[in-house]
């Protein structure tokens, strides 16, 4: 049963970086330029809206975890390492620390159930870690480094421009 939850993460996640990542923001950079990017990132937050999210704290990560999954791709010309970062948040909230739902855990189970309890700002809500302000932190930790240090692979955004963007 596991390993069918671990699939199914990853059909997920996957699923999300191919439509998101892989289509929407290559055609959006042509267009936009950098800002494709962020607006990919929106919209890959609005979908989350059908699956229950609404909390502004909650949007605000969805968004920033969105430009995380976006740099990513665009840096690495590839969808590889958004994939795995997507997998890997999904992954460790839902099977490794039963963060999702909060408070309980998912039908799957989880290796460790973890109940964030407390304010909702630091994750003891329904919504768990997506509406908590130390999430906020962790991404904005995360980015910094993406979008001031220069690219290791020169000319990502030329790439988008050119339509020879991931797939």
């Amino acid at each position: 049963m596991f390993v069918g939850a671990t699939a199914l993460v990853l059909l997920q996640s996957g699923s999300e970086e191919i439509f998101f990542r892989g289509w929407l923001q290559p055609v959006l950079v042509r267009s936009w330029g950098g800002w494709g990017i962020a607006v990919t990132a929106i919209a890959f937050a609005a979908l989350h809206l059908a699956g229950g999210a609404r909390g502004g704290v909650t949007l605000l990560n969805l968004f920033l975890g969105g430009l995380l999954f976006g740099l990513l791709a665009a840096r690495a010309g590839g969808l590889a390492s958004a994939i795995g970062a997507h997998f890997a948040w999904n992954w460790a909230e839902a099977l490794l620390l039963g963060l999702d739902p909060n408070p309980g855990s998912g039908s799957f189970g989880s290796i460790l159930n973890l109940e964030l309890v407390g304010s909702a700002w630091w994750g003891g809500s329904e919504e768990g870690l997506n509406a908590s302000i130390a999430m906020t932190f962790a991404l904005a930790i995360l980015l910094v480094p993406l979008l001031i240090l220069p690219a290791r692979i020169p000319g990502w955004l030329a790439q988008y421009r050119s339509g020879r963007a991931p797939a």
